[in-house]
């Protein structure tokens, strides 16, 4: 009999295709001793921004799509909130918990103000969200939850207010 048991190290880097689509590519270091083998399904709790928590199966070994329909069982995919999403999972008894940031609105607003920029000023707002966004994703993926969180509402706070002066 074989097993899939994860060494120390759970890693995964999530992306986008679009801000309906979340890409999860699982980078954990896995056991490969005699009698161990990476698993192709294993289920993944991803806890939402907003505080939903859906189990997931996922395939360690390949890119695994998760869109509203999987996590909020929506009938067509959705646009996926901006925030911190959390991974957890079980691997041979060991707990393991990491934390993404997903920002695609944040990300496509903050192009569009720096493609709409008509001076210097308004370029440097685009650039400093940017930076934001960049700070709110590391600080996540180091695990500072509570840093990546307040740099988000910071984010959404001046969105709201940039955006609402173009109203």
């Amino acid at each position: 009999m074989t097993c899939g048991c994860i060494k120390n190290d759970y890693n995964v880097n999530l992306t986008n295709l679009g801000c309906k689509v979340l890409v999860y590519d699982d980078f954990s270091t896995w056991m490969e001793d005699s009698g161990y083998t990476i698993p192709t399904d294993i289920t993944v709790t991803v806890t939402t921004p907003n505080g939903a928590e859906v189990d997931l199966q996922i395939d360690p070994t390949k890119s695994n799509k998760i869109t509203s329909v999987n996590l909020f069982k929506d009938k067509e995919p959705e646009i996926l909130e901006d925030g911190i999403y959390c991974f957890s999972l079980e691997s041979c008894t060991q707990p393991y918990k990491i934390f993404r940031a997903n920002l695609c609105q944040a990300e496509a607003n903050a192009d569009i103000m720096l493609a709409n920029a008509k001076n210097h000023f308004q370029e440097e707002k685009a650039i400093e969200l940017y930076r934001n966004i960049k700070g709110a994703k590391s600080a996540a993926i180091l695990g500072n939850y509570d840093e990546a969180k307040n740099i988000i509402e910071l984010i959404k706070a001046r969105l709201e207010n940039d955006l609402c002066k173009n109203c």
